[in-house]
């Protein structure tokens, strides 16, 4: 398999790179401790849903770009990189249930980017059937119409008005959170023998995790090269190296098993659930120890609200919860078919 992207992939990395570069830098985030989640304007919203994002591995009869799980990853990747809110995954994988439900209706109108939808993650055992029973954190939920929910039995989509909840703190002040008791009917039901969509869940989560990752990496790369001390930029001295050699290492590890999951789901290939499994592990290890490492690299300075470490290490810890933990995803290593 060849992992390099080839001139459309390209293509989907830098005009995604690019406009959020432009629209949602980190740097927005600074001012987010006590100012509540953030919730993107409707019209940047709509500029998501103009660029085919919601739509990027549909089909082109079910209404979407054409593309595959391969180029969802590059564009997850990226909006990892710049720490955009998790409903945008949430909605493209909401679109993708309700197009294989099938519900047009929904699925239009959240490829136009007039619906958003939010993540439900089970606590403990969940039924997704025709209802959808049990207890569940809603994560990102706020603003958003409908919440996406999967599991190995399946996914759904319920309305955001039947769930109810108790809002909490969450780790991450941009980033809403509630717990809830859920009964609610599914308005998009798509059984896992139709598409296992908590499989690709998954692997999106797990280069979103990567991009932030890759985040982490940079901005220690940079601040030890800007950082003076001793008459000497604090890159030189080993305990800085290493720790950016360690980062490099992680980072690189994550994106070839993430790419590699990207092909196997893509080619349906038997060991798909296993790659998929080994790279949210590996990718949500090298978000949590990599935005770590980048604290520790900024000294003093990381973990206060005015420099952009410590909003990687919060998303990165949002993200290893979203589609099965990493130590859901190592369970699952151990009984998914392993490759020959």
């Amino acid at each position: 398999m060849d992992l390099l992207p080839d001139e459309a992939q390209q293509e989907v990395i830098a005009s995604t790179a690019a406009l959020l570069a432009k629209e949602l830098p980190v740097s927005r985030l600074r001012g987010s401790f006590g100012a509540g989640p953030e919730r993107l304007a409707d019209s940047l919203w709509r500029t998501f849903a103009e660029l085919g994002w919601f739509g990027l591995g549909l089909a082109d009869d079910l209404g979407g770009v054409g593309f595959s799980a391969v180029e969802e990853v590059l564009l997850a990747r990226e909006l990892g990189r710049a720490l955009a809110p998790p409903s945008v995954i949430a909605t493209l994988l909401a679109a993708r249930c309700a197009a294989l439900a099938p519900d047009g209706q929904r699925r239009d109108a959240l490829l136009r980017g007039t619906l958003r939808a939010g993540w439900v993650e089970p606590v403990g055992d969940a039924e997704i059937g025709s209802r959808v029973r049990g207890r569940f954190q809603l994560i990102d939920a706020g603003g958003t119409q409908l919440l996406l929910v999967a599991n190995a039995s399946g996914a759904a989509l319920i309305d955001v008005v039947a769930t109810g909840g108790e809002a909490s703190a969450c780790l991450d002040d941009a980033v809403s959170l509630a717990a809830a008791s859920i009964d609610a009917p599914a308005l998009a039901l798509v059984p896992a023998a139709r598409e296992p969509l908590a499989l690709r869940a998954a692997l999106l989560t797990a280069a979103a995790l990567t991009g932030i990752a890759e985040a982490a990496r940079d901005q220690a790369a940079r601040y030890a090269n800007e950082r003076v001390q001793f008459g000497k930029p604090i890159g030189v001295f080993q305990a800085i190296k290493h720790r950016c050699a360690d980062m490099a290492v992680r980072a690189e590890v994550a994106w070839q098993q993430t790419a590699y999951a990207a092909l196997a789901l893509r080619e349906s290939l038997t060991d798909a659930a296993f790659q998929v499994a080994s790279a949210k592990a590996l990718a949500a290890q090298a978000a949590l120890e990599s935005s770590a490492s980048n604290v520790q690299v900024h000294g003093g300075y990381g973990f206060t609200v005015e420099y952009d470490a410590q909003l990687l290490v919060k998303r990165a810890h949002v993200y290893e919860r979203l589609a099965g933990s990493r130590t859901q995803q190592l369970a699952a290593v151990l009984v998914a078919p392993a490759p020959l």
